[in-house]
């Protein structure tokens, strides 16, 4: 027993040396079973007083061991649940912008679309932002990036408490304007229109901005579906890009 408990005491201490987070609960249990066992032992060979608390000390490491480890494995559990729970939310953002990806929008939107009973307070934007290749083409791409990620922040400052934004993708993205009829909906678009096409974006000393075309579409009798939904503002947005771009098309 001694010797197991010096080699519990040998792997706690590397484990504080690895800077183990619970390397320090897993040494003290080593310790306090260590000390147990060389007290029972002592105890029994005379070397100490014989009492009950001496040959019992044995048996108080050991449940003092066994409940820090267990204090040791609980909060490994908890660091566990909490990575994991991490990874969930961090699935469902893009790194870039902060903002949803489709992934969350697929997973937020049925509830959403199930409570809206009058499909009429349910308006969608799908926004693109124009000529961004070139921004790519002649600043670079760790500068298009940067107004991806611009362009997420205005998105962001823009919302009521019930809208969501998403990345839908490349320069696309979409916001679900709950509780907005489509000329309420319109008047919010006009307005991040607006703030997009007034920053001043920056490439070292070369100063440029950039516009966006939005395609509004509000839920109705025929829109059956969320795809239908999406389908419908896919199709304005084409319309505002043919028309000429930096426009919107409801």
């Amino acid at each position: 027993m001694l010797l197991f408990s010096l080699i519990m005491l040998f792997l706690g201490g590397i484990a504080v040396a690895a800077s183990n987070a619970n390397g320090k609960l897993f040494l003290l249990a080593s310790i306090s079973s260590m000390l147990g066992t060389a007290t029972t032992g002592l105890a029994v060979w005379g070397i100490i007083p014989y009492t009950n608390l001496t040959f019992r000390a044995g048996e108080v490491g050991m449940v003092i061991d066994i409940t820090l480890l267990a204090l040791a494995l609980a909060r490994k559990f908890r660091t566990i649940e909490s990575e994991k729970q991490h990874a969930q939310y961090m699935a469902k953002i893009d790194p870039l912008t902060g903002l949803n990806n489709r992934r969350a929008f697929y997973e937020l939107m049925p509830a959403i679309w199930q409570s809206t009973t009058n499909k009429r307070n349910l308006t969608l934007a799908l926004i693109d932002l124009d000529y961004f290749k070139q921004i790519n083409d002649t600043y670079g791409h760790v500068c298009g990036d940067q107004v991806l990620n611009k362009v997420g922040s205005i998105l962001m400052q823009n919302l009521r408490e019930e809208d969501i934004a998403v990345r839908w993708g490349g320069e696309e993205f979409l916001i679900v304007y709950h509780h907005a009829t489509l000329s309420q909906a319109e008047i919010l678009a006009s307005e991040l229109a607006k703030q997009i096409a007034s920053y001043p974006f920056a490439k070292g000393e070369q100063r440029f901005t950039i516009t966006a075309s939005i395609g509004l579409a509000e839920g109705c009798s025929e829109c059956h579906t969320l795809g239908q939904l999406i389908d419908k503002a896919d199709n304005k947005l084409y319309q505002a890009k043919h028309e000429g771009r930096n426009q919107i098309r409801c």
